[in-house]
This record gives structure tokens, sequence and C-alpha cells, in this order.
């Protein structure tokens, strides 16, 4: 669990730093020359210090200063990376309308009547990698990831 984790780490901080980009027929390639050998990963261990952290991903979006109890750190903060790591569609049902319909079965009692329509919509749904990292006097403490997702219409 604890490779799996770091693992999506290094994923987001490649992703955040733009060693990827979005090909015009949607897939990923590498933005750096293929004859290059590949870029590793940033790895992120505890006790690296903010130069470290900010060396291996960047600036963090969000700054989250944490209240301490006085005398035991001088300084708590949790640093927020979200990264857009794709982007998927789907269709949902989002309403019904009242269309048009021939309705009887052939015996004389045709008639032409309404029935109701499922109206579909296409909902787009973005998904982050969401890294937080625990610094505790300038030194990285903790860092843990996780997935979040916005609907769009």
């Amino acid at each position: 669990m604890k490779i799996r984790s770091l693992l999506l780490l290094a994923a987001a901080a490649l992703m955040a730093t733009g060693a990827f980009a979005r090909s015009e027929s949607g897939g990923q390639e590498s933005t750096a020359d293929s004859k290059a050998a590949p870029k590793p990963a940033p790895v992120l261990k505890k006790g690296m210090t903010e130069a470290q952290v900010v060396a291996a991903l960047g600036r963090p979006q969000q700054v989250k200063p944490m209240k301490v109890p006085a005398g035991t750190v001088a300084k708590a903060e949790t640093w927020v990376y979200r990264v857009q790591v794709g982007t998927r569609a789907t269709q949902v049902a989002t309403g019904t309308r009242q269309v048009p319909a021939f309705r009887g079965l052939g015996m004389g009692n045709d008639q032409v009547g309404t029935a109701e329509e499922i109206v579909y919509s296409t909902k787009y749904i973005k998904v982050f990698a969401v890294t937080s990292v625990l610094m505790i006097d300038g030194k990285l403490e903790q860092a843990r990831q996780k997935t979040e997702t916005e609907d769009q219409f």
C-alpha cells in the first residue's frame, strides 16, 4: 500500500511539472526529446526540506497553516497539490419529454398520441490527483494522495 501511494504521488508530481502534454489525438506523449533518457519520477522522503520538496513537486497550489499547541513545534502546515490527470464523459438521464407516437395494436383502435421519452445529456467528469504534504518545522513529515472528481454538464 505504501509503494502504491508513492507511485501515485510520483505520477502526480510528473503531471504537475508538465513532464507530459496532451496530444491532439487525446493521448499522452512525452514532451522531451524521444532520444533522451526518461526523467526519473520524483521521490518524496520523510525529512526532506521545503526546498527539496519544491524542487521535486514545484510550488504548492495551496498552503494551509495548522494550529499547534504552544511549545510543541514552531510551524506546521499542509501543502496541497491538485493536478488534473484525466477527463471522461458519460450520458446521464436529465429529464423526460413528450413526443408524438403511434398507439394501438393494428386492430382498428389505432391512434396517434404521445409517449414519454428520456432526455440524455453529456456529463463531463474531470479527475484530479490531490497530494497533501504535511510540513513540520520546514521538513516533510508525511504525504498522502487521493483522487477527486468534478462534474460538468
